[in-house]
Parts: structure tokens; sequence; C-alpha cells
């Protein structure tokens, strides 16, 4: 299997996306041009929230035999993994399972923030009381074994048609999931989080009786 480079933000950095809202991110891509955000993915269960820098796995798939089983390299791609990395798996959308129950709790238990999965996942029931966070293309019953092939980790894939990079920062939660690109994330952090100082600063408005019109008016978004 192929391994290439991950240069991981700064704890501050990371700490401050943790704080932004993906609807937020997704304004000031938007306004970059930047097309970052995925929205046809399903998390495992309702209010899934995370963010992290991307560590990512490509995979190949095939019909059931046609890999020998030690090439779904798994546990290798988590050897990787460091603590608050978002795992990012790309096989190419197929409705194979490349993350269950055991896979689930080894991440939690070495402290993933979580997984994006554009294929599938299984053992929801599991992953779910383990705590991990799932957020995948499909959740099925079919297993990896023999049908996937891991090719590379930490080279670039794609997720529901958007660009992930390794050291990118993943932000997920109930509203879709932001792919922020290294190269601008300061940039975007600070224009988000200017975007959500004047987004309290209208709630606190319309809750003492401001009209909408009004507080869009004077604390407007980008």
């Amino acid at each position: 299997m192929e391994f290439g480079t991950i240069e991981r933000p700064g704890a501050a950095l990371l700490d401050a996306f943790r704080r932004i809202p993906t609807s937020t991110l997704s304004d000031v891509l938007d306004a970059l041009g930047i097309p970052g955000v995925i929205m046809n993915l399903k998390p495992c269960r309702p209010g899934v929230r995370f963010a992290g820098p991307a560590v990512t796995v490509k995979g190949i798939t095939a019909g059931r035999g046609t890999y020998p089983a030690e090439e779904y390299a798994f546990g290798r791609a988590l050897d990787v993994c460091q603590t608050g990395d978002v795992l990012v798996q790309d096989i190419g959308g197929e409705r194979i399972s490349c993350l269950g129950g055991l896979a689930a709790l080894a991440a939690q238990q070495k402290g993933l923030a979580g997984a994006v999965i554009e294929g599938g996942a299984r053992d929801v029931d599991e992953i779910n009381d383990c705590g991990f966070a799932v957020i995948a293309r499909h959740f099925v019953p079919i297993g990896a074994k023999t049908r996937i092939r891991l090719v590379a980790c930490n080279v670039p894939v794609k997720v529901d048609g958007i660009a992930v990079t390794p050291g990118d920062i993943v932000v997920a939660d109930s509203s879709a999931i932001a792919v922020v690109p290294g190269r601008v994330a300061a940039d975007v952090a600070g224009a988000a989080l200017e975007c959500c100082r004047n987004d309290d600063l209208a709630r606190a408005a319309i809750e003492r009786g401001m009209s909408f019109t009004e507080a869009f008016r004077k604390f407007p978004k980008m």
C-alpha cells in the first residue's frame, strides 16, 4: 500500500473549527469559490459532530474472492492515524462496508474524531454502542473481506465529488460535512468566526425584540 505524507494543522486552529457550524463554513467557502461541502452522506446516528485533520484511505473494489483477505489492510491505515484525526475512506461509493464494529471500536480507542466513508459501513448498533462517529454513503451488511484492496493512505481522494487532501480540516455536523483545504484554513477560520460573532449578535438582538430584517441588515453574513 502506498503511503503519502500529511501535514496536520495546529491545535489552536483545530479548536477554532470545532466551534464553527458547517453552514457558516459553507458560506465562507462559497465566497472564496472553493467547493468543499459534502451533503449526500448519512450519519450513523443523530447529533454526530466532529472536526479534525483528514487521514485519507483509497481502496478499490471487486466481487467476493477477488483479493486476498490481507489486502484489506485497515490496521495499517489506522496505525498512521493520531488522536483527533478524521479517517476519510474512498472506495468509490460502492455498497460494501469498509468499516464495521470492531474497526470502529479500535478507532474510538485510538481517539479518532470520526470517519467519513465514500462507500459503506456496517454494524451500526456496535458503532453507536462504542460511541464512534461515522458518516457514510451506505449502511450495509456486506463485508470487505476479499472484496476491497486498500491501495493508498494519505493521498488525495474524492468524497461526494469533493476533493480531500491529507491534512485538510474536516468538520461534520447535522447539516453537512465541510472540507477546508489546509492552505486556506487559517483565513477560512478567521472569516467564519467573524460570521459566528455576527450571528450571536443578531440572535441576541432578535431575542430583545429586533425584527429579523433589521437584525440581518445590522449584523450581515457573508
